[in-house]
């Protein structure tokens, strides 16, 4: 289960039975019907553009617009290199200048703000393991992500990565 606060107060829960909203006052949760509710979400994010982001066990990318009317699904196509690494998706992240990170179970891809490839990265690309646990930005412009085989320092601007494993100290 995840939780997460809007910045206009909303707060909405995830379950392994769907994706709901709590409504102050009446004290209850109500189910959002505009995404599946079979679906184990892993994580919430809110855009600057007011979207909300859920990434999903196995099922892709769902984004909500921000009066929860319409959703839209991201999924990986082998076929084509411009989609998610892998349906599953572990964490989302928006960095300063407005990229979506999605971390995956295959490494990790990088959107604009209107969910356009910029970039991918995955062990063949530098990555000391394709699965990415959490991300998170530093007040440099680098995004931090944590693998099961080391720690990943990415430069927000230039997409340039430096590995930090057992060589530098970590166990």
């Amino acid at each position: 289960m995840s939780a997460y606060k809007t910045k206009n107060g909303r707060i909405f829960l995830t379950s392994p039975q769907g994706l709901y909203q709590f409504i102050p006052g009446h004290d209850k949760f109500l189910k959002v019907l505009v995404v599946p509710d079979s679906i184990f979400y892993t994580s919430i994010l809110e855009d600057k553009k007011g979207r909300i982001w859920l990434t999903t066990w196995r099922d892709g990318v769902y984004t909500i617009d921000s009066n929860l009317k319409k959703s839209r699904v991201f999924k990986h196509d082998s076929k084509d290199a411009t989609t998610i690494n892998s349906n599953r998706t572990n964490k989302i992240q928006q960095d300063s200048e407005g990229k979506i990170w999605i971390a995956t179970e295959n490494g990790l891809t990088i959107w604009d703000e209107n969910s356009t490839p910029i970039k991918s990265f995955t062990k063949s690309d530098g990555l000391p393991s394709n699965l990415i646990l959490s991300m998170q930005e530093d007040s440099n412009k680098n995004m931090w992500l944590s693998t099961t085989n080391g720690l990943i320092s990415i430069e927000v601007n230039k997409l340039v990565l430096s590995v930090y494993n057992k060589e530098f100290g970590l166990s």
